[in-house]
């Protein structure tokens, strides 16, 4: 409905997951909440922050309206900045130019870095248990609906510009490192690639400003074990050193 500096004024007409009470619980709840739990999403703008408290509500008529203090935009890196990241051809395997695997950076590395990032399923890595991304649970939930699409574009938001604490590397950053606003997320076609699924993405990234590409992103089928218990011990291990 309106910004007024760091407060964001937002109409629900209706919950998809949750409810009002689930809402109020988030309010009461907020100041023990994990810092990533703590942040709003705006599909319709492309854009999220994090919550500075927890948001205040009212009704008007049949809607929710949610008065939300926010954090400023969080920095992004210049995509002409990015470092190196192992590249992959087209069909998602790791090849070799010159004996040496091949690498990609700056702005050609920007569809890898959100390969990587939305490929990665959250809970699959046991060094960064909250990193990753929901897509894979939000095909489970609402495939053949209407809200699919949307859901899938609000996890992009959430990769784009909620940051994320590495506390190996102890530093802060959002996944998809350049990714300033979300303007489109679109599936390519019905069909699959085996695991892999084709996204056209439009985006705008720092640096460049308007930018478009179709991503394969890999979203599993069926039931997956994310962290088998071996992975668990070797992370027990390794934080003993």
């Amino acid at each position: 409905m309106g910004v007024d500096r760091n407060q964001w004024t937002v109409r629900i007409s209706q919950f998809v997951e949750g409810d009002l009470r689930s809402l109020i619980a988030f309010g009461e709840g907020f100041p023990s909440s994990g810092s990533d739990n703590r942040y709003g999403l705006v599909n319709s703008l492309g854009d999220g922050r994090v919550l500075s408290r927890g948001p205040s509500w009212r009704k008007d008529g049949a809607s929710v309206v949610l008065v939300c203090e926010v954090e400023d935009s969080f920095p992004r890196t210049d995509a002409a900045r990015l470092g190196g990241t192992l590249a992959t051809n087209d069909t998602n395997d790791l090849f070799v130019v010159d004996g040496d695997l091949a690498t990609v950076s700056g702005l050609d590395a920007l569809p890898q870095r959100i390969k990587e990032g939305l490929s990665m399923m959250r809970g699959e890595s046991p060094f960064h248990p909250t990193a990753g991304s929901r897509i894979k649970e939000y095909y489970d939930v609402f495939a053949d609906t209407q809200w699919l699409q949307r859901w899938v574009k609000m996890e992009v938001i959430r990769l784009a510009c909620i940051p994320y604490q590495d506390k190996i590397l102890r530093e802060e950053y959002t996944p998809l490192r350049s990714v300033l606003h979300v303007d489109g997320v679109q599936q390519v076609g019905s069909e699959r690639a085996g695991d892999w699924i084709t996204f056209r993405f439009l985006l705008t990234v720092s640096g460049i400003g308007r930018w478009e590409r179709e991503i394969p992103i890999c979203v599993p089928q069926g039931q997956v074990q994310l962290r088998p218990k071996p992975w668990d011990h070797l992370v027990s291990d390794l934080t003993k050193f």
